[in-house]
């Protein structure tokens, strides 16, 4: 955690709770000298991917090979939350047009076959690059231990069974046969989304709208996330005025001006350190506000009824009439039993 705070990398929960439980897999191998197989090709590794594996030698004494140092970088890659506008292309160009093809046909596949609502956007980068590392694994003849199959398959049928539709999908492809192990693993990243999405419902869904000159549209995305995670989803990273998608969402984050105008727009400066989090916040704050009053007012005749309001204009009634109006009023309308008004009584005297 230390690490991703150091570089300045914004991770959310579950992409940190599946580097966690990926790495403990690789250590548990590597200090049991059970190595994963036959390396590919030394890659370079990214700064932050160094920095993880040299503060785990150090604790643990251990030594990694090369493969594992490649399955930790590759597994990093995997969930960082990159906000490039050019990162299907960047995606294609890493795990091969047929693969990347494959991997939203599965996608939709599902959504289909199991009625999920599974998000293509957020699910093809994790995916696509687990499904490259799998294949990886297979041709090596190697592949990797899961300490969560067994809870899986008795807690999440339903994600195990997704697990095992991909698994067939792979074999219908590409003739491979997929592990119980690695299958509980495909199972983890349908559950991850879904669990994201829940976690994302509440939140804003917000467009980033930031030309990408020196890596700033990462760096603006990355410290929004960082400061803001609990109130805002940023659903579209887009670098022009004209790619900000058609669908509804609540805010607008720019640091450029817009021809065009936005139900909320909050201007902010291309460079992090120039932005006022303080500002951003309240603006984020009224637009949560006017959201939770919108809800309120699409809402409220569901739960309120003129006939239902009262107003006193007589004499002051006794406490306890007045409560036997407003409860007749309720009883008449067969809102409640007879029962209420002595509940209610009582929770007058205990209060």
């Amino acid at each position: 955690h230390d690490t991703f705070k150091h570089y300045e990398y914004y991770i959310h929960d579950f992409a940190y709770a599946n580097i966690s439980l990926h790495l403990i897999v690789i250590l548990y191998q590597t200090i049991n000298h059970q190595f994963l197989g036959a390396a590919e090709a030394d890659c370079e590794l990214m700064d932050i991917s160094l920095a993880v594996i040299e503060n785990l030698e150090s604790h643990f004494q251990i030594c990694f090979h090369t493969q594992e140092r490649q399955e930790i970088n590759k597994l990093i890659y995997e969930n960082l939350c990159l906000a490039r506008a050019d990162s299907e292309q960047e995606l294609i160009q890493i795990v091969g047009q047929q693969l990347y093809q494959t991997t939203i046909e599965m996608i939709e596949k599902l959504n289909r076959h199991y009625g999920l609502h599974l998000e293509r956007n957020a699910l093809l980068y994790p995916l696509s690059l687990h499904l490259k590392n799998l294949l990886a694994r297979y041709q090596n003849g190697s592949y990797l231990k899961n300490p969560l199959l067994d809870s899986i398959q008795k807690s999440c049928p339903l994600l195990f069974e997704c697990g095992l539709y991909i698994a067939q999908h792979l074999n219908e492809e590409y003739r491979m046969e997929i592990s119980e192990d690695e299958t509980a693993y495909l199972a983890m990243h349908i559950g991850a989304d879904i669990e994201r999405q829940n976690a994302n419902n509440k939140k804003l869904k917000c467009i980033l709208l930031c030309p990408d000159y020196y890596n700033s549209q990462n760096d603006i995305y990355q410290y929004l996330l960082a400061n803001f995670d609990s109130q805002i989803h940023i659903v579209s990273v887009c670098s022009r005025e004209e790619h900000i998608p058609a669908e509804d969402f609540d805010l607008l984050f720019t640091t450029v001006e817009t021809a065009h105008s936005y139900p909320h727009t909050v201007l902010i400066p291309p460079f992090k350190n120039a932005v006022n989090l303080k500002t951003v916040f309240n603006q984020i704050q009224e637009k949560m506000d006017q959201k939770k009053l919108k809800i309120l007012s699409e809402h409220f005749t569901r739960f309120f009824q003129p006939e239902l309001f009262y107003l006193q204009t007589e004499e002051a009634e006794d406490k306890e009439a007045l409560i036997y109006r407003l409860y007749q009023l309720l009883k008449d309308k067969r809102f409640v039993n007879h029962y209420f008004y002595e509940n209610v009584l009582k929770r007058e005297k205990a209060a």
